[in-house]
């Protein structure tokens, strides 16, 4: 089991701690935006993993701190990107938000990530609604930093199947299991989601399995 909460304060950084010290032993990753400040303090309190987009942090030295704060505590990063966050000499290169164009901000940081035990986690939304697009990408990345992809599993199988074949790891948000009570909250028929689910703990990838509460 993995929690993975936003941090956006302070204060909510101290939240995190609380439940730290109170002997919670479920592992808390700290999705941090904007301050770094609250990503360091996170490091401080015993997060065990952080997650933070480098695009909305600032400038390299602020996210090599966090790097720095993490690698001494052994704690690992992964990375959020999207095109909100390419710089504008990237957009010019490649002309749009292209999938070379994210990898390259990926890339970018890739060094102080991998230094760090991180990677870049493909989430979203559903990143498989845009299925070629997060494949390419993968594609570019492969053997060049680790990979993982957050998926509620609807999608189709050979969609699924062929994403299995390009990534290292899977967080699956697994949130009903009936399948009445699936299409009444959810909207839509769980079989798809079961389906995945299956091939995915037959498939040999390593996963956690998630259960979202909203």
């Amino acid at each position: 089991d993995v929690v993975r909460v936003s941090v956006p304060t302070e204060e909510a950084a101290y939240t995190v701690w609380k439940i730290k010290e109170a002997g919670v032993r479920i592992p808390i990753v700290a999705d941090i935006h904007f301050d770094y400040r609250i990503a360091l303090r996170c490091a401080e309190y015993g997060v065990d993993k952080i997650r933070l987009n480098p695009g909305n942090i600032g400038d390299d030295d602020r996210v090599r701190a966090v790097a720095d704060a993490c690698r001494s505590r052994r704690i690992p990063i992964r990375i959020g990107v999207n095109s909100g966050s390419l710089e504008k000499h990237i957009l010019k290169k490649y002309g749009s938000p292209t999938p070379e164009a994210l990898c390259e901000k990926i890339l970018k940081n890739g060094r102080i990530l991998r230094a760090s035990g991180g990677g870049v986690t493909f989430s979203g939304g559903e990143p498989t609604v845009q299925a070629d697009f997060l494949r390419e990408c993968l594609t570019l990345l492969r053997g060049r930093i680790h990979r993982a992809v957050q998926t509620c599993g609807y999608t189709d199988e050979a969609t699924f199947s062929a994403m299995l074949t390009d990534c290292d790891y899977i967080l699956y948000d697994l949130k009903i299991i009936d399948a009445t009570l699936h299409r009444h909250y959810c909207g839509v028929d769980n079989a798809p989601i079961l389906r995945n689910y299956r091939s995915l703990a037959a498939s040999g990838l390593p996963f956690v399995t998630r259960i979202p509460l909203i």
